[in-house]
């Protein structure tokens, strides 16, 4: 009997990731996407490399760069029940213990540069010291943070209106190949008014519906995206949560404890709350314009995007995120205007499915 189901492979080589069909047989796990066939694992050869949360992790001895993620709920129940008996690879939890102590000398070594020059300076050196399983775990624990300071409304959730998902599923798509972002990357759209979006640890871009609401076209939504795809790539939200949320984050990251309420709850403020330096917000606008014209869009449109939500909401920017640690400064807008370009767009969306978008919260 065949037990098939979705998962991400990651080949050891790049950090791009690739959605794939796992089929595990009788003696083989082979790997498909949409091309045909990835690799054939030997199951004489599969390690199991990590079970953590809903998550299983698989690997081979004979690629030992490359692993396998599995969060499919179901399928993890069915593959962990069917592989009880694989092997823990070799080292892994020396590794995992390594890399933990690494982070206890660079959290001990943190503390005396804390006295001189504060976390502020030393966070950019410590946020990649991050793995990124724990990022995405971060992530995962804050959401829920996250959704409880946007409001108790109960028409707040996830907007899931078919079309509309199918549609931004298209235009984010192209944007996130196009990024070639180190770890998975997951856009959603949350029923509430105010018009903000911003980037989880871990690769999650919550887009509010106000933001919607508040674009015009699908290029604006677009430049919107491809800068919050620069904070996932740069890894601005697990550094800034590091940089403010101070010492108790950093040594929650280095014992894993992040489930704890004190931790979860100033992370998850810590994130609302952020407010990002000129410096990284231009380096997220330079990696949109870099998107954008990879792609094959303007990346003045981001520009176009921020007069419209200023313009819609003049006094939004005293209140809410992403206007004020995203200004819409005039020097900023004529910066990405000044990159306008024409180039040939890869893909385009119809009028049908930007109406879909729009009404993706039903």
């Amino acid at each position: 009997m065949e037990i098939r189901g979705p998962a991400t492979y990651y080949d050891g080589l790049t950090p791009r990731m690739h959605e794939v069909a796992l089929v595990l047989g009788i003696d083989h796990l082979t790997i498909r996407d949409l091309d045909g066939v990835l690799v054939s694992w030997p199951l004489a050869r599969l390690m199991k490399l990590d079970v953590r949360r809903s998550e299983l992790r698989l690997g081979s001895a004979d690629q030992p760069d490359a692993r396998l993620e599995i969060r499919d709920p179901r399928l993890v129940a069915e593959l962990t029940a069917a592989l009880r008996d694989l092997p823990k690879a070799p080292g892994a939890r020396r590794s995992r213990a390594l890399l933990a102590g690494g982070l206890v000398v660079a959290a001990l070594v943190s503390v005396g540069l804390l006295v001189v020059f504060g976390i502020p300076a030393i966070a950019s050196q410590l946020a990649p010291l991050v793995p990124i399983s724990w990022e995405i775990a971060i992530g995962e624990e804050v959401k829920p943070q996250i959704l409880d300071i946007l409001g108790r409304s109960k028409q707040r959730g996830t907007c899931d209106s078919p079309a509309g998902v199918a549609a931004l599923a298209k235009l984010s798509s192209e944007l996130v190949e196009a990024a070639d972002p180190p770890l998975p990357v997951q856009i959603a759209v949350i029923r509430t008014p105010v018009p903000n979006a911003f980037a989880l640890p871990g690769g999650s871009i919550l887009v509010l519906s106000g933001l919607i609401d508040k674009v015009a076209t699908a290029d604006e939504l677009r430049g919107i995206l491809a800068h919050e795809l620069g904070h996932v790539v740069h890894r601005d939200a697990i550094r800034h949560v590091i940089e403010t949320a101070g010492l108790s984050a950093l040594f929650g990251l280095v014992v894993g404890d992040y489930s704890g309420s004190t931790i979860a709850v100033l992370t998850g403020r810590t994130l609302a709350d952020a407010g990002y330096s000129r410096e990284i917000e231009a380096a997220a606008d330079a990696f949109a314009v870099t998107v954008m014209v990879r792609i094959g869009r303007n990346p003045a449109a981001l520009g176009d995007a921020l007069d419209h939500i200023a313009e819609a909401t003049p006094h939004i920017g005293d209140q809410l995120t992403w206007l004020s640690s995203h200004p819409s400064t005039p020097d900023r807008v004529a910066r990405l205007k000044a990159a306008a370009r024409t180039v040939p767009p890869k893909t385009r969306l119809s009028e049908a499915e930007w109406a879909a978008v729009k009404a993706i919260c039903p």
